[in-house]
């Protein structure tokens, strides 16, 4: 009672009281993907799901952050993560307003209304993902903020929205993890995640795989997807993969027909020459956009159809 008094006093007489520190707790090794920082402006905070062409928000108004995690995480879901996350939120005084997975949000449209950031930065599985909103109040202020949390291969994926005062946000994590704690660069922590993925499925998205526009040339040089790979062919000499390139359906099919295939020539060539793969085990193939993951009817669909998937075959 006495602390609550305090408090009441301070809003009373005009001080200013910060809001206690929100630190998140991510189950596994994680890297942040990409942190933006906006001036004070009007954010629409979804509460309500899509429905009659329309996600139901509010306009609240602030600094506006947004940061996005990968986190890796082999035991943890989408739903043990965003309870996790819900637990730690609300022992923050934050109050739920609005909270849902993939189908309650509304599904795909759900997830093409709101503030998300593209793949690579934030990866969104369109049959696989939670949502939460909710508000923190002291005195006359008011915080908001959004988490969004989603899978792709073995890592999660988690993007906090904060809408507050400026500079307010008082925002550390850590890991739950304690080998964790001893990785200098934690994104070397994503080695065996495709090779999970062709134990598991078959197959594989190389997410980590960039292409200059237009072009089969390969952006960067450090590719932990290829590095992965090589090491599971290397182990499992029997086995022959496919690399298929996929395009978008914008522009001539022709030439998206050619440039898939020079996109899986030119990841197969690194695996063969900088990372010592027999070339017996690679094949390559290109099928333009003949196989799309989501529709090509927006920017965001179109960029999660340009990929280049490796494919398990049979033993040699």
């Amino acid at each position: 009672m006495k602390l609550i008094s305090f408090f009441t006093i301070l809003v009373l007489f005009g001080v200013t009281v910060a809001f206690a520190q929100l630190e998140l707790l991510l189950p596994g090794v994680y890297h942040e993907t990409h942190l933006e920082e906006q001036e004070f402006r009007t954010y629409q905070l979804p509460v309500g799901p899509f429905r009659n062409g329309k996600v139901k928000t509010v306009s609240v108004d602030g600094e506006v952050v947004k940061r996005a995690w990968r986190v890796i995480s082999e035991n943890d879901t989408t739903t043990t993560l965003m309870d996790s996350l819900r637990k730690q939120t609300e022992a923050a005084e934050f109050k739920s307003i609005f909270d849902c997975d993939t189908d309650q949000c509304g599904g795909f449209d759900f997830r093409f209304h709101g503030e998300i950031f593209l793949a690579p930065k934030m990866h969104i599985d369109l049959g696989n993902y939670k949502f939460l909103s909710a508000e923190r109040k002291q005195g006359n202020e008011r915080e908001y903020l959004s988490l969004v949390v989603s899978r792709g291969g073995n890592s999660l994926f988690l993007q906090l929205t904060f809408i507050g005062p400026p500079a307010q946000l008082n925002l550390k994590t850590k890991s739950s993890n304690k080998v964790a704690e001893s990785v200098l660069e934690p994104k070397n922590t994503l080695m065996e995640t495709v090779a999970e993925l062709l134990e598991k499925y078959g197959s594989a998205v190389l997410s980590d795989i960039e292409f200059e526009v237009g072009s089969g040339e390969l952006k960067g040089e450090d590719y932990l997807s290829l590095s992965d790979l090589s090491q599971y062919l290397k182990s499992n000499t029997k086995v022959n993969i496919a690399l298929v390139g996929h395009t978008d359906s914008e522009g001539d099919t022709d030439r998206n027909m050619e440039l898939s295939k020079e996109r899986a020539d030119s990841v197969s060539m690194v695996l063969i020459s900088k990372f010592e793969v027999n070339p017996s085990q690679v094949n390559s193939y290109g099928i333009g956009p003949l196989s799309p993951r989501v529709s090509n009817l927006n920017a965001t669909s179109r960029s999660m159809n340009r990929r280049v998937e490796v494919i398990l075959l049979n033993s040699k």
